[in-house]
């Protein structure tokens, strides 16, 4: 039960920066630091983590921690004093609220607990840093694709520029467009996953991972 419990950061007084699940997709901090923490670091709360301004220390933080989970920090909002404690929510859920239906579905393994999991073999990865950076980023669906530019309001064309059929995504343009799906043809053999009913990011992940099969992304 333990993993399927987060933090809703409040005054942020309570809430162990490094330690407790609190940031999307219930990571944990630690896992991704640039450096090794002492004890005291460790036990910091997450309002020791705001400047004087009550805004992100950003500075302080990129010391410690990758772009990559500064992205992450930057969709929570700084912690308030004036919004009461810190609370744990039921992160299955998407009100945070316990529910006796999705706790029974967890201890039966009927829930999919790989969002954790996927963060944590992507940053395992042995390949070059910036396929890592560009997978994370289209794991995350966070590519500067034309639907983003529209929302950005950096274009009024939100089409794929290859096929011109529909909205280019980061799906649409890694694995669905016609351009794309005949280069994938070409190293079925090398998927692990060859099934475009999958969810993306488990297709994606799953071929970049194994270890035996998988494709070199680094080349492609």
């Amino acid at each position: 039960m333990k993993q399927a419990t987060q933090w809703s950061v409040r005054n942020g007084e309570t809430t162990r920066f490094w330690t407790h699940s609190w940031v999307e997709n219930g990571l944990i901090l630690e896992d991704f630091t640039l450096k090794e923490l002492t004890e005291e670091e460790l036990s910091a709360s997450v309002s020791s983590s705001v400047d004087e301004s009550g805004e992100w220390d950003w500075n302080r933080m990129r010391i410690y921690l990758p772009d990559e989970m500064i992205s992450l920090i930057a969709g929570t909002d700084a912690p308030n004093s004036e919004l009461g404690e810190d609370r744990t929510v039921w992160g299955i859920e998407k009100d945070g609220r316990f529910k006796l239906k999705s706790a029974y579905s967890l201890v039966a393994g009927e829930v999919d607990n790989s969002p954790i999991d996927v963060w944590r073999d992507l940053w395992k990865w042995k390949g070059p840093s910036r396929i890592k950076h560009f997978m994370w980023l289209a794991s995350h669906n966070i590519l500067l694709t034309n639907k983003e530019r529209v929302k950005r309001k950096l274009t009024e064309d939100g089409m794929c520029k290859f096929c011109r059929s529909t909205e280019e995504t980061t799906e649409h343009i890694l694995r669905k467009c016609g351009k794309t799906a005949g280069l994938w043809r070409h190293f079925k053999d090398k998927l692990k996953v060859n099934d475009n009913d999958i969810d993306f990011q488990t297709w994606l992940i799953k071929n970049m991972m194994d270890q035996e099969t998988g494709i070199d992304f680094g080349i492609i």
